[in-house]
Order: C-alpha cells, then structure tokens, then sequence
C-alpha cells in the first residue's frame, strides 16, 4: 500500500483509540452539547416563573425587572395615577343661603373674603360649576332671581354689598320694618333656593346654609309684620326630593342676646332633631358646623365648605 492510499484509510475511518474514547462517553460530543443547552433553558425558564403572578384573566403575566409598584410615580416625576380629583364629569350646583341680619356681620365677612378660594377649589373638581346667592332677615330675596353668577368678581361685588347691609338692621327686600326680635326665617329661604333656583340633572347640589339664630314657622309673624310662609316639614321635603345637601352654619345651645332676648335653644333642626324630625342637615347627608367657632377664629368658613363640597362631589345622594 503506498503512503498516499495510507493517509487517505486514516481520515476515512476513526482510530481505535476515538471509538474506546466514545464507548467510555456513552453518547457523542455534539448530543452531550445539545443536553446541556436543554438544561440551561430549563433553568432559565424556571427562574422566570418565580416572578410571574396571575394575570385578571388567570393566565400568567411577568413582572419583569422593570415593573414598578402599581402606586409609583411615572419616570418623569409627575404625578401618580390615582392622584388628584375625581373625574366624573358631573355639573356641580352651589347656592349661598345667608343670613344678613347684624350679628352676621363677621360671618359673611369670611364668606366674602374665602369666596375666591371656594370659587377656585370647586373649579378645580369641574369646571362646569354654578353659584347662585340667597340672603335673609325675616323677608328673603333670591339676588337676580338665583341666577348663577357669571364670574367671582361679580360674586364677590354682591357679597361686598351684603356685608354693608348688615349694619343697616334692616329686610333684605327693601321694606320698612327693622328687625325687632331674635328669630330670622331660615325656612322661606331655605325653601327660595329649593324651588327658586336652577338646579341641573346629573348635578351634585349643594346648599350653604349661615346663621347664628333659630327660625319660626307658620303662622308666625317675624318683627311683628312678616308672616313664615313655609314649615320645617315642607322645607325637609323641598330639599330631599331634590337631592339637596344642607351645610349649616350655625349656633348650637342657647342663643346670644338678640338685643331684646335669648332663644332657649338654637340649635334646633341644625344640630338637633325638631318635633320629632331630624336636622336639616343630617336628612339631607350634609353636615353642621358651629358657626361660633368661626366667630372665635377656630374654624375656617372657606375651609369648612371646600372640604364639604370635595366630600359630596360625585357621591349619590
């Protein structure tokens, strides 16, 4: 055999010593890379599923290394997804109802001077937002019929006008009796925004409600010369079957000195149920506060009411 055909038998068949090799490994070289590339998926994979949770609709999802917890702030620093105020589209309906006899002077000075700060924060929930402005002694007026204001400036030239009127000691419409005694007439105009103002479908309905003395009912004549025209049942049933809160300002106890005598109990039908039906502003799902600690520099009016109306925004009545 020449050298030639000798090289040649020698790439075309394995040396005895690779096939011993081979018999001893049981498999060959290229199957024993396979295995182990099955193996090193299998590991992977099994290290994935450690960080899978259950998906809404039972199958898996991957948290991944670059999920972030539900509640964090995008990467671009702005706010959480759930921050901020609710986003229900609803028309919101706000309706001042004041009492603007003298001892009112301080109050009304709060509500004018917070009125910005209302008119802001309400906005801030939706900007389809109305105001309209009631204001009482024993006679009421619904200031332009209750139609809504177009703007906070003319809101607060209305409010300036109100709180000059309230040295005055007089009505409200203008006539000729002073006010000579300590009850005013919550419930006529309690009533008067009920039925005189423009309350929207779909809106949440809030009335504001200030006073520091309890009210009367028929057939009583207030100052002598003006006669109630409404009962706290009707007024209970104008306000519930319109769906509309009652936040009261007023004084619980014993009333101040009207300057002719003190009312027993003032807080009747504000803080305290009357003749067996409950506070206005339970009945409704409002709230009451004590119009003294306004007085007494405790409690913010403007404070008080944003947070009122933050609360009843977007609930069902």
């Amino acid at each position: 055999m020449e050298d030639g055909e000798e090289e040649a038998g020698e790439d075309a068949a394995p040396s005895t010593a690779a096939k011993m090799q081979r018999a001893r490994s049981g498999r060959p070289r290229g199957a024993a890379s396979l295995v182990a590339l099955v193996a090193l998926v299998a590991l992977v994979l099994a290290g994935c599923g450690e960080d899978r949770r259950p998906a809404l609709d039972g199958g898996p999802v991957d948290a991944g290394l670059d999920a972030a917890p539900p509640d964090a702030a995008p990467p671009d620093g702005g706010p959480r997804p759930d921050a901020g105020p609710p986003l229900c589209g609803a028309p919101l309906d706000v309706v001042f109802v004041i009492d603007t006899s003298t001892s009112m002077e301080a109050e009304l000075l709060e509500v004018r001077t917070g009125i910005r700060r209302i008119w802001n924060a309400a906005r801030a929930l939706t900007l389809d937002t109305r105001f309209g402005l009631v204001v009482f002694v024993d006679d009421v007026v619904a200031v332009a019929g209750c139609t809504p204001f177009g703007s906070v400036e003319a809101l607060e030239a209305e409010l300036d006008r109100w709180w000059a009127f309230t040295s005055t000691n007089r009505q409200p419409n203008g006539g000729a009796a002073s006010n000579t005694d300590c009850p005013e007439n919550s419930l006529d105009a309690l009533h008067a925004a009920a039925t005189r103002c423009t309350w929207r479908e779909g809106a949440t309905r809030l009335i504001v409600h200030a006073t520091d003395d309890t009210f009367a009912e028929p057939p009583a004549l207030l100052s002598e010369a003006i006669p109630v025209q409404h009962g706290y049942a009707e007024v209970l049933e104008a306000l519930t079957s319109r769906e509309l809160r009652l936040g009261s300002f007023a004084a619980p106890g014993i009333g101040e000195f009207c300057g002719v005598a003190m009312t027993e109990n003032v807080g009747v039908g504000w803080h305290e149920p009357y003749m067996g039906m409950p506070a206005l502003p339970v009945a409704t799902g409002g709230r009451a506060w004590n119009v003294r600690d306004v007085r007494d520099g405790e409690l913010d009016m403007a404070d008080a009411i944003n947070e009122l109306i933050a609360d009843e925004y977007c609930t069902l009545y």
